[in-house]
C-alpha cells in the first residue's frame, strides 16, 4: 500500500510539471483585451468580476481630432469639442490611459501627419507607434440634409481590427448641447467591452450643461481665434469655467498679448505692424460686439395697480417694478480685458512707436473712445384681451455708462480691474400710463413692450452723432435670473 502512494504521488507531481513549464508569450493588445475581458466574464469568477469589472486597466488609447467635411462657422468648433468631451468620458468611464490633445506624444504625431490637424483612420497604426497607444479613436463629422452625420471607430494599432465603431444622425442643437457625445462616449465604451454599473449608464444619459458649456466655449474661442475673431473669441474664453477655465485664461492672454523680444530692427518694424493691425481690428471688432451685446432689456410686469377715478370715470394704470436696462455681464468681462490690457499698453512708452497708429473705438453714442453711453427708448403699450392698443407711453431708463462717465471725472489714466466697475445698475423703471375710459376695458387688460432701441455710435460719423439704434435683447425677470445663476 504505501508503495502504491509513493508512485501515485510521483505521477502526480510530474504531471504538474509538465503543465507549468509551458514557456511564456508576450500578450499582444487583442490577447491582453481578450483575456481582461474574459477573466472579468467568467462563471468561475462571478464574484471577483462583480467587484472588479473590466475597465481597461493596462491599455491606452490616442483619441484623436475627427475630420469635419464642409466646415462651417457653425461647425468650426466641432473637432476640439467632440475630442475634449470624448477623452473626459473614457477617462471618467474607463481605468484605460487616454491621451489627450495636450499630450507630448499626440502633438507630435499631428504634426508630422497631417498639416490640417486631422488623423485619418489609415493613420491609426502610426498613431499608435507613436504615442506607444494599442488603440485609437478616429472619426468624421459631416453635414448631411439639414443633420450631422457622425462616425467614430476605435482601431486596434496592432492587429489594425476596429473594436468599437458608432455611426448617428444629429442635429445641430444634439450636437452642442451634449446629448451627441454622451452616446457616442457610450456606445464605444461598450464596444470595447468596458462595464458600466446602472449608476454610471445614468450619468451618461444626462448632460452636465456647466461642464458641457465650457468645453463647447472653449472649442468655439479657439475657432474663433484661429480666423482672427478676436472679440467673439474673448467672448467665448469668458464663458468658461472649472476644468478648462486657466486654458480659457492662458487664451485671453495671448491674444491680448504685445511683448516683443527682438533688439532687430526690420523684425521690430514687422511685429509693430502686426500688432498695428490685430489691435485696428480688436477695436473694430469691440464696436461691433459692444453694439450687439452691451445690455439686456429686463422687464417684470408682476403687478398692475390700477386706480379708479369714478368722477372723471376713468382708470389711472401704473405698472411694478418696471423696466430694467441691465449690463451684459460677459460683454463687460471682454470690455474690461480689452480695456486694461490696452492700458497696460501704453502705459509702456516704448510702445509709442505703434499704438499711436491705432484708431481706438468709439462706442454707444459719444464718440470718445473708451468712453460709452447707451441709452435707450422703450416703448410699452397696454392691450385689452383681444389684442387692441388702448393706450402706450415712451420711457427712457437709466442708460449703460462706460468708464471715466461712470466715476464723473475724466482720468485717462484711471485703470479699473474689476468688470464691474466699468458700468452701472439701474434701478427698474415704473411705467404711468394716461388715464383710461372705463367702458375701455370692459375686458381686461395686459401689458407688452412694443419696441425698445438703443442708439449707437459709427466711427465714420462722429460729428453726426448718432448712427442709428439697435433693438437690444428684450428678456424678462426670470430669465435674467437664469442668466445671472
Amino acid at each position: 500500500m504505501k508503495k502504491r502512494f509513493i508512485l501515485l504521488l510521483i505521477a502526480l507531481v510530474l504531471f504538474s510539471a509538465c503543465n507549468s513549464t509551458s514557456p511564456v508569450k508576450h500578450s499582444t493588445t487583442t490577447e491582453l483585451y481578450n483575456k481582461e475581458i474574459s477573466s472579468a466574464t467568467n462563471q468561475n469568477t462571478r464574484t471577483v468580476s462583480l467587484k472588479n469589472p473590466y475597465k481597461g486597466k493596462n491599455l491606452v488609447i490616442a483619441v484623436t481630432l475627427p475630420k469635419v467635411f464642409n466646415e462651417t462657422s457653425e461647425s468650426a468648433s466641432f473637432p476640439q469639442y467632440f475630442q475634449d468631451s470624448i477623452t473626459g468620458k473614457l477617462a471618467k468611464f474607463s481605468k484605460m490611459t487616454v491621451l489627450d490633445r495636450k499630450n507630448e506624444s499626440l502633438i507630435k504625431a499631428e504634426q508630422e501627419l497631417s498639416e490640417t490637424g486631422y488623423y485619418s483612420e489609415e493613420s491609426a497604426a502610426q498613431i499608435g507607434q507613436m504615442t506607444n497607444s494599442q488603440l485609437v479613436v478616429v472619426g468624421n463629422i459631416q453635414q448631411i440634409a439639414g443633420l450631422y452625420e457622425v462616425n467614430f471607430r476605435v482601431n486596434d494599432v496592432t492587429t489594425n481590427e476596429i473594436k468599437a465603431s458608432v455611426n448617428n444622425r444629429y442635429s445641430l442643437t444634439e450636437m452642442q448641447n451634449g446629448k451627441a457625445v454622451n452616446e457616442i462616449s457610450q456606445n464605444l465604451l461598450e464596444s470595447l467591452g468596458i462595464d458600466l454599473s446602472d449608476k454610471e449608464k445614468a450619468e451618461l444619459s444626462k448632460v452636465n450643461s456647466v461642464d458641457n458649456k465650457s468645453a463647447l466655449n472653449l472649442a468655439k474661442g479657439v475657432a474663433f481665434q484661429n480666423s482672427d475673431e478676436y472679440i467673439k473669441a474673448l467672448d467665448s474664453f469668458s464663458k468658461v469655467s472649472g476644468y478648462f477655465e486657466l486654458e480659457a485664461k492662458n487664451n485671453i492672454t495671448e491674444i491680448l498679448s504685445s511683448s516683443i523680444d527682438t533688439m532687430d530692427l526690420q523684425e521690430r518694424i514687422t511685429y509693430y505692424n502686426i500688432l498695428k493691425d490685430k489691435w485696428n481690428k480688436i477695436f473694430l471688432q469691440l464696436e461691433t460686439y459692444m453694439n450687439e451685446n452691451v445690455a439686456y432689456v429686463v422687464y417684470d410686469f408682476s403687478y398692475l395697480e390700477d386706480k379708479v377715478d369714478m368722477v372723471m370715470e376713468n382708470v389711472h394704470f401704473s405698472v411694478k417694478p418696471g423696466i430694467n436696462c441691465v449690463p451684459n455681464a460677459v460683454a463687460m468681462k471682454v470690455f474690461s480685458a480689452v480695456y486694461n490690457e490696452w492700458q497696460e499698453i501704453i502705459s509702456d512708452k516704448n510702445n509709442t512707436v505703434w499704438t499711436r497708429s491705432v484708431t481706438q473705438p468709439h462706442l454707444g453714442n459719444t464718440g470718445e473712445y473708451f468712453e460709452f453711453y447707451y441709452d435707450f427708448t422703450i416703448t410699452v403699450g397696454l392691450f385689452d384681451n383681444d389684442g387692441n392698443l388702448l393706450v402706450q407711453n415712451k420711457i427712457s431708463p437709466q442708460g449703460i455708462r462706460g468708464i471715466r462717465r461712470l466715476f464723473g471725472i475724466v482720468d485717462s489714466n484711471l485703470i479699473a480691474k474689476s468688470a464691474e466697475a466699468y458700468f452701472e445698475r439701474a434701478e427698474y423703471n415704473q411705467i404711468n400710463f394716461s388715464p383710461l375710459k372705463i367702458d375701455k376695458i370692459a375686458n381686461g387688460v395686459n401689458i407688452k413692450i412694443i419696441n425698445a432701441k438703443m442708439s449707437i455710435f459709427d466711427r465714420n460719423n462722429r460729428k453726426g452723432g448718432y448712427d442709428g439704434y439697435k433693438q437690444p435683447p428684450i428678456i424678462s425677470h426670470d430669465e435674467w435670473n437664469a442668466l445671472s445663476n
